[in-house]
């Protein structure tokens, strides 16, 4: 489905910021999102991340 409606409003990646769970976050995996390596995902924590997604894990997938 994203990949259908990128076609038209140009999408390139969709983000998510995940609960810490273990059993959550290898879920998110099965669909295809990612992390980020250390370094990148404390700067997305220092820079870009919502103060409501506090504990929240980033994951990404292109596509």
């Amino acid at each position: 489905m994203v990949k259908c409606l990128s076609s038209f409003v140009g999408v390139q990646a969709i983000y998510i910021y995940a609960l810490p769970q273990d059993k959550l976050i290898e879920h998110y995996k099965t669909m295809g999102f990612n992390r980020l390596g250390a370094e990148e995902e404390k700067f997305v924590h220092q820079h870009v991340k919502p103060k409501y997604d506090e504990g929240c894990i980033f994951m990404y997938q292109l596509i």
